[in-house]
């Protein structure tokens, strides 16, 4: 198309195109008109006799006047010297860009209060997901990794709005990051679901129901209703008092679970420990080392024996020091027979060292070597308990046939039940089911 037919359509020419550049006065953008020719004539029809009427004015000049940008009237350089004057907007120079500022030209994605805020939280997240290798620390720090340790698998929850935005931010490492911390703790779990290889048949069967009472706080006809629920062989109630084990006598409690060892200190109802059973007994030997009572009961089932060990390891918040040591004697005592299981309250999860070192010495959670997951009890109000405190850790040759929770009123924890297969050690006799 010919430059002629591009005005006529109110189209530029190439050579037209606007321009821009710096000049003295500033920053000036140069838009070149078109040279001056007699307006067009509108068409008439033919045979039409009258004087040609003229186009009307330009739509530029229909615009108010306060609409208009500001124009200069410069000389030309642009096209052939005979050109009329282009018009010209002339905008005000920034002035030089201060040492520090940001850069308009850098994607907010890739720097700004995005990085700032997201790369701390990160940090703060990768620090919290590293408690869960790291065993221990100096002073306070120790209660923090303990406290940080047990609840790592929340990061996850932490994790997935800070990938969002990161990705969406384009923090490619900040988003790997995060998302590196919040699988970290998950990892310790992943033995939950997967079962072990202990036998389950060819043994006798034995319940074991684990409670925490809450300092005594346990609503006796409750427990009573939770082991009426599903027959228990072992009852262990951790932080009981000499109030509870009564109630528990005059509610109504399975005549067939007798008390089999008791430790009551006065005034101090978390240190009570309760053991009931319906298989006799044929050795009783307190546990030493640890910071409140424990024992180590070896029952005959008929078909042989099991050791069970039962206690209540010191609260972390306590003492770390003291949690640590009251878990390797406790290990130690359960260690050193064989069937052996070990039923309490250890305030521990497979996240922490500690818990890790002692499962890895030849005792395991019920709950993992059953591979359905982790069996939380702590606390009981939630809808979904969050943290598993109360465990049975069975030896070696131990099968595990189920590993469930109950709801006790009165008590912040869940009683937890396990129904485990040990295996015979003598001749075949009455069956202990």
């Amino acid at each position: 198309m010919r430059r002629r037919d591009l005005r006529r359509r109110g189209l530029r020419g190439p050579a037209e195109q606007p321009h821009a550049g710096w000049d003295a006065a500033g920053w000036v953008e140069v838009d070149v008109l078109p040279r001056r020719r007699r307006p067009p004539v509108e068409a008439r029809p033919q045979g039409e006799a009258g004087p040609p009427v003229e186009a009307g004015p330009p739509v530029e000049a229909l615009r108010p006047a306060e609409d208009r940008p500001p124009v200069a009237r410069i000389p030309a350089r642009v096209g052939s010297a005979t050109a009329d004057a282009p018009s010209a907007r002339i905008l005000q120079w920034p002035g030089p860009r201060e040492a520090g500022a940001p850069d308009d030209d850098v994607s907010p994605g890739r720097a700004g209060p995005g990085r700032a805020v997201l790369a701390p939280a990160a940090a703060v997240l990768l620090a919290w997901a590293l408690t869960c290798v790291v065993d221990g620390g100096p002073g306070l720090l120790d209660h923090v990794v303990v406290a940080a340790s047990a609840s790592a698998p929340f990061a996850l929850v932490a994790a997935i709005p800070m990938v969002a935005l990161a990705v969406r931010a384009r923090l490619r490492i900040i988003a790997a990051v995060a998302a590196v911390a919040a699988l970290v703790p998950w990892l310790f779990v992943l033995g939950y679901v997967v079962p072990a290889a202990g036998s389950t048949a060819g043994g006798t069967q034995l319940s074991v129901m684990v409670l925490d009472a809450d300092a005594g706080g346990a609503d006796a006809p409750s427990v009573v209703a939770a082991v009426a629920r599903q027959p228990v062989d072992v009852l262990v109630v951790t932080e009981t008092s000499g109030l509870l084990t009564h109630g528990l006598t005059t509610a109504g409690l399975d005549p067939r679970l007798t008390a089999r060892w008791a430790s009551l200190p006065a005034g101090q109802p978390r240190a009570g420990l309760c053991v009931y059973s319906r298989y006799p007994v044929d050795r009783v030997d307190t546990v030493r080392g640890t910071r409140w009572p424990a024992v180590r009961i070896t029952l005959d089932t008929g078909r042989g024996t099991v050791t069970v060990v039962a206690g209540r390891a010191s609260p972390p918040g306590d003492g770390p020091e003291w949690w640590r040591s009251d878990l390797r004697m406790l290990a130690a005592a359960a260690s050193g027979a064989s069937p052996a299981v070990l039923a309490g309250t250890l305030d521990a999860s497979a996240e922490q060292a500690a818990f890790r070192r002692i499962t890895g010495g030849g005792l395991q959670d019920a709950a993992a070597a059953l591979g359905r997951g982790v069996r939380p009890t702590w606390p009981s109000w939630s809808p979904l308990p969050l943290l598993p405190l109360d465990h049975v850790l069975v030896g070696r040759g131990v099968g595990v046939r189920s590993v469930g929770t109950l709801a006790v009123a009165g008590t912040s924890h869940r009683a937890l039940v396990a129904d485990l297969v040990v295996p015979d050690t003598h001749g075949a006799g009455p069956g202990g089911d």
